[in-house]
C-alpha cells in the first residue's frame, strides 16, 4: 500500500484527490491546505493540516503538490531531501538551476520526481501524434497550437510559465527533438490590464514549422492543435480528436481516462516498481521557458 499525502486542496487538489480514488493500493493519509476548516473529514479519516511540513512524515512515502506554482520548488525540494516519491503539477519551477537541484535530489535518493504535464497523458492527443508520425513525409509540415482561457490571472506567475508548460511539453511530444530555433515572438494584449496577454511564438526544425498562440486572454477557453502535411490533417482538442486523411475518414475519442487518471497512473506505477523513469524532452522544458522568459524576446533559442 502506498500512503500518501495531499498538498494544496484547491480546484486541481480536489481534482487529484477524486482521480486517485480510481486507483487500487494507495491511500490519502495527510491533506494539507492553510483553511483545513473548508475540509469535511471523510470516512478514511484523513489528517488535515495546515502546514506542508506536517503533511511529509514518516507515515507517508509519495506525495502529491497541488500548490500555488511559485511554492511548487520550495514544497518538491522538502519532500525529495525527505525521500519522498513526488507528483507536482507545472510548473515545477521556474528556473532550470531550480529544476536540477530537484532532478539530482530524485536521482540520489532514488526517489520518482513525476511532472503533471497533463496534454501528453490525453490519449487523443498521443493517438494523434502517433498516427501522425506514422504517415510523416517530406512534405512541409505545420504544427498550429491554440491554448489559453480567459483567465486566470495570477499575480506570481507570468503567462508564460502558467501555460508554457503546456505548449512546450505537447511541442517535444511532436517532434521527439528539442533543437528548433526561434523565428519570431510577439506579446499580444487586448485590455489595459498588464497581467492578461497572449504570447505568440513561431519556430521551425527542418522541414517543420510551429506556431503557438497561448495565454489568458481568450474569450473562452481554447484548447487545439493542429498538424497539417498538404491535405492531411490532424486535430486534437482536449475532448476529441479527428484524423482527417486524404480519403476523408475520420476517427473520434481515443479517450477512455481522463488525462489527470493516466499521469496518476503512470506515476503510482513507478512507485510501486520503485523504477524511475527520464525523458530529456520534458526535462528540459524549465529551460527552454526561462529562456524564452530571460531573451523576451530575442530571435535566438
Amino acid at each position: 500500500m502506498i500512503n500518501c499525502s495531499l498538498i494544496g486542496f484547491g480546484k486541481w487538489g480536489r481534482k487529484i484527490y477524486d482521480s486517485i480514488q480510481f486507483h487500487k493500493g494507495i491511500k490519502i493519509k495527510y491533506i494539507c491546505r492553510n483553511n483545513i476548516q473548508n475540509i469535511s473529514r471523510s470516512e478514511n479519516k484523513i489528517n488535515l493540516v495546515s502546514s506542508y511540513k506536517e503533511a511529509i512524515n514518516d507515515q507517508v512515502d509519495t506525495v502529491f503538490i497541488a500548490t500555488p506554482s511559485e511554492t511548487h520548488f520550495e514544497i518538491t525540494k522538502y519532500a525529495l531531501i525527505n525521500k519522498k516519491n513526488v507528483f507536482v503539477e507545472k510548473p515545477i519551477c521556474f528556473y532550470n538551476n531550480e529544476f536540477q537541484i530537484l532532478k539530482n535530489l530524485a536521482k540520489n535518493n532514488s526517489t520518482i520526481l513525476h511532472v503533471n504535464y497533463i496534454h501528453i497523458y490525453n490519449e487523443n492527443f498521443s493517438s494523434m501524434v502517433e498516427i501522425y508520425k506514422k504517415n510523416k513525409n517530406s512534405k512541409e509540415i505545420s504544427v498550429k497550437i491554440l491554448l489559453g482561457n480567459n483567465g486566470p490571472i495570477r499575480e506570481n506567475t507570468s503567462v508564460l510559465m502558467d501555460w508554457g508548460p503546456h505548449v512546450f511539453s505537447m511541442i517535444n511530444y511532436i517532434l521527439d527533438n528539442h533543437n528548433y530555433e526561434l523565428i519570431k515572438s510577439k506579446i499580444i494584449r487586448k485590455s489595459n490590464n498588464k497581467m492578461k496577454y497572449n504570447i505568440y511564438l513561431r519556430f521551425k526544425y527542418q522541414n517543420i514549422y510551429i506556431y503557438t498562440l497561448f495565454g489568458n486572454d481568450y474569450k473562452n477557453k481554447n484548447t487545439n492543435v493542429t498538424i497539417s502535411r498538404g491535405i492531411d490533417k490532424f486535430v486534437y482538442s482536449d475532448t476529441s480528436s479527428n484524423i482527417t486523411m486524404q480519403n476523408q475518414s475520420r476517427i473520434n475519442n481515443f479517450q477512455n481516462k481522463s488525462p489527470l487518471e493516466n499521469s496518476i497512473g503512470k506515476f503510482i506505477k513507478a512507485c510501486e516498481e520503485k523504477k524511475s523513469y527520464e525523458n530529456i524532452l520534458l526535462d528540459i522544458i524549465t529551460y527552454q521557458l526561462e529562456k524564452i522568459q530571460s531573451q523576451l524576446f530575442e530571435q535566438s533559442f
